[in-house]
Formats: structure tokens, sequence, C-alpha cells
């Protein structure tokens, strides 16, 4: 009689659990093409978000540059844009350590933020000083006139004036800037007025206008009164250049701790960037094979 075999000690194989299942289905995420990390990287730098767009990493581009553009205006706009400036720890011209370090974060926006190391090589130029020889002034002009004797065709005394200065170097270094001023008083009555001796901020500062005051001449050379104003200080002339010690005093009288708190804000949107940058170089945390399951099952 033949000898009956053994029973089988096999088991039926088991049923897949949800997570295998789910796996066997799941396709591997997609992985990230950097391309040139070092080309992704400056882009970011230069311009917050333009790293990721070159990645075609959309999403994050868009998320990236709203953040740090938006916490750059907001604090832009909170400091009156006077809180970003550039000075050296060292050196003639040098800064304190809070602007240093505060244009240390700044500086991570990128070309928001890279104007105020030209702006702090303008301002301490030769170019920034009113008595500067070529220099002439051809602008709009809001202001009054002090006035020293009775004339009809002068002016009243103190009324506000509006209208064109233009001043030209004389070729006399005592005279100075001269010219013409064609201005409108409240009635609108217009006088051109023959001014010389003008005296006139520096071109280059963080305020708004620059201040003018010249002496006004009669048709005989005799002076008549003074006419002082301001002009307007074109935008690039004003924009992130380093604060003197009497702007700086102005500005913490004026804004107080919003001052300070504006500077702390354009920083951060300056460290985010930094961060952005690190993303754009090194990608994300997990890419294609490298989710924490294959990273376990790997080292299993």
């Amino acid at each position: 009689m033949a000898a009956s075999s053994p029973p089988s000690t096999s088991r039926p194989p088991s049923e897949p659990t949800n997570e295998e299942a789910s796996s066997a289905t799941t396709p591997p995420a997609p992985e990230v093409d950097l391309r040139d990390p070092f080309v992704a990287v400056l882009l970011a730098f230069l311009v917050p978000g333009a790293g990721h767009l070159y990645q075609r990493r959309y999403a994050k581009a868009v998320i990236y540059a709203v953040c740090v553009f938006g916490l750059f205006g907001w604090g832009m706009n909170m400091a009156e844009g006077k809180c970003v400036s550039f000075r050296p720890l060292t050196g003639p011209n040098a800064g304190n350590r809070k602007e240093f370090i505060h244009y240390i974060g700044q500086v991570g926006t990128g070309l928001v933020a890279l104007p105020a190391i030209v702006q702090y090589r303008r301002y301490f130029s030769p170019e920034n000083d009113s008595n500067t020889p070529g220099q002439s002034v051809n602008a709009r002009f809001e202001g009054v006139f002090q006035r020293r004797r009775t004339d009809d065709s002068l002016p009243e005394n103190e009324v506000p004036l509006v209208g064109t200065v233009t001043l030209v170097p004389r070729s006399s270094a005592f005279i100075g800037l001269a010219g013409t001023a064609t201005v409108t008083d409240p009635d609108g009555r217009e006088f051109v007025l023959e001014v010389s001796d003008a005296n006139l901020d520096n071109p280059i500062d963080v305020t708004d206008r620059r201040e003018l005051s010249a002496t006004v001449l009669s048709d005989r050379g005799i002076q008549s009164g003074t006419l002082e104003g301001s002009i307007p200080r074109p935008f690039f002339d004003r924009f992130e250049v380093p604060l003197s010690s009497a702007a700086e005093k102005r500005i913490n009288t004026e804004l107080g701790t919003t001052f300070d708190l504006a500077a702390v804000i354009t920083m951060i949107a300056g460290l985010l960037n930094f961060l952005a940058m690190y993303d754009a170089y090194a990608g994300p945390a997990y890419g294609y094979d490298a989710s924490p399951t294959a990273e376990t099952e790997a080292s299993a």
C-alpha cells in the first residue's frame, strides 16, 4: 500500500493590506527637475520667485514672490521708504552696527535692495554737492516771497507762490546759481523774478523735496527780497539713500518704534528669500523614490 504523503504546510497567499494595495496602484511621485540649480539660485536671489519659475514650480514661484515682495513693500510703506540703506562698518563713511545688520537681511530680497549700495556711493561722491560746477536746475517751485521793499512788480509778502525756477551756474564762484523764477500767486497774477545767490540742498538725500532760497533782484540789481521754498527731488535721488544724523533723528521722532519694526519686516522678507534660494538649489525634501516609506524599506 502506497504511503500517504504528509499534509502540505504551505499557507495560501494572504490578502494584500490596504497600504500594499494602495502602493501598488498609486504611481510614484514624479521627480522634480531642478534644471540648473545654480541658475535657479541666481534668479531666485535677483527676483524672488524667478528661480522656481525657471524650474517650472509655478505654485512655489507665486507663493515666494507674493510673500517676499509683500513683506518688503509693507515695511517700506511703514517707514515712508526710508528703512533700507547701506553703510559699511569701517571706513570714513561707516555706519552703525544696527543699520549694517538690517541690510544683511534686507539684501536677500535681491534687486529691490541692491540700489542701496549704488546710493551709498552716490551719496558720498562729489556729484552730491549743490555747489558742484556745471549743475543747473529747471524744476517746479513751491514757496513764498520774503519782501524787503514795496514794489507793485513784486509779489506780496509771505504769499504762497507756485511756478517754475530756472537756475544756471555763473562764472563767478561768489555768485553761484542764478536765473529766473516764473511764479503765480493765489490771485492768478504772474511774476517773473530775477534771482541770484541761490542755495540748494544737496541733490541726493532722503527727503522728497530740495530746500531752496535765493535773493530776488530788482531791474536795477537792488536786493528786493528773498525767495524761499522747495523743488521736487527725483525718485532715484531719494530711494534707499543713507540717512544723515539729522534725517535719522527726524525719522525716529516722527515714526518712533514703527521705523524699527519696518526694518525688521524687510529683514524677514530677505531671510525668507534666502530659504527660497536654498529650496531652488536643493529641491523639495521628498521627491522621486525619496519618500519616508522608500527610505525605511531601503534600510530594512
